[in-house]
């Protein structure tokens, strides 16, 4: 997830690591974005970084957001202010959103493609053998 964020900031990445986290060793190949993301203030300055743990949605929306230097709302609750500045910017969907539901890559990705001004969604065409487009026509009609 640092990787992205770092890649959607345009933030230099350090090309060595100085052993900041206890955790990491500067061989990893994490390290530098890590280090990297400490340094510009998007993640807390901790004595461990945790590179095992998996991110939340509302962990990732605010590491894209603050990537691309996007305040969130004011709200009391900071994931709220998150949440409702990403829907309002269209990066997240308007509706429910779960803060503590593990992220996927799949999602990490198309909410940072989501967060630049010139995304536009298009809905793929699917072309359907005939049988089949007829089928969910007679469905449609029930």
């Amino acid at each position: 997830m640092l990787k992205v964020m770092m890649n959607l900031s345009g933030k230099t990445v350090a090309s060595t690591c100085s052993w900041k986290f206890s955790d990491m060793k500067s061989s990893d190949w994490g390290c530098k974005y890590a280090e990297s993301a400490l340094t510009e203030g998007f993640i807390a300055a901790n004595r461990t970084f945790r590179p095992d743990d998996s991110v939340t949605l509302i962990e990732a929306l605010k590491m894209i957001m603050q990537a691309k230097g996007i305040e969130r709302d004011e709200n009391t609750d900071w994931r709220a202010g998150y949440v409702s500045k990403g829907q309002s910017e269209e990066i997240v969907d308007a509706g429910y959103f779960e803060y503590d539901v593990k992220s996927t890559r799949g999602w990490i990705f198309s909410t940072s493609a989501r967060s630049y001004d010139d995304f536009v969604y298009e809905e793929p065409e699917i072309e359907l053998e005939p049988e089949i487009e007829e089928l969910f026509k007679s469905l449609l009609d029930l």
